[in-house]
């Protein structure tokens, strides 16, 4: 895998994948919200807040940026679509928010899914990665 060639089909992945996240957390607060009363909801870092505030925002214009990724393969420009993938590579970092207040299914969905994003990414950042440098770009 570590020099296989950059495709637009692990692009078009990656993008169902951070979708796939981004609902999965959307998920979570719902069930944290259908869950809890109003007056004993959680604030703070070990709440929903910072993964309404921060997270899902931060997904979407990750997510926002694949078509152009895409536009820039077409042209053979992968700089592009390997910067976005080393961002999501630290996805795993970025979201270290405490997730006690997710319902424990919910919890493992969130995990699992920002596994898979972060996998993919970084295969797709590796790929990217080995032929930018083969072809001097780097």
């Amino acid at each position: 895998m570590e020099n296989s060639a950059l495709s637009e089909k692990d692009l078009l992945a990656l993008q169902a994948l951070v979708q796939r996240l981004i609902t999965a957390i959307e998920q979570a607060v719902a069930a944290y919200a259908g869950l809890s009363a109003p007056h004993v909801q959680l604030r703070g870092w070990n709440s929903p807040e910072p993964w309404i505030d921060r997270v899902i925002p931060n997904l979407r214009q990750k997510a926002a940026h694949i078509p152009f990724s895409l536009q820039a393969m077409t042209s053979y420009d992968l700089k592009p679509a390997t910067m976005l993938s080393s961002d999501l590579v630290g996805l795993a970092k970025d979201l270290e928010f405490d997730t006690s207040w997710m319902p424990n299914a919910h919890r493992e969905e969130v995990s699992r899914a920002v596994d898979e994003v972060v996998n993919l990414a970084s295969k797709i950042y590796r790929a990217g990665y080995h032929q930018l440098k083969a072809s001097g770009q780097i």
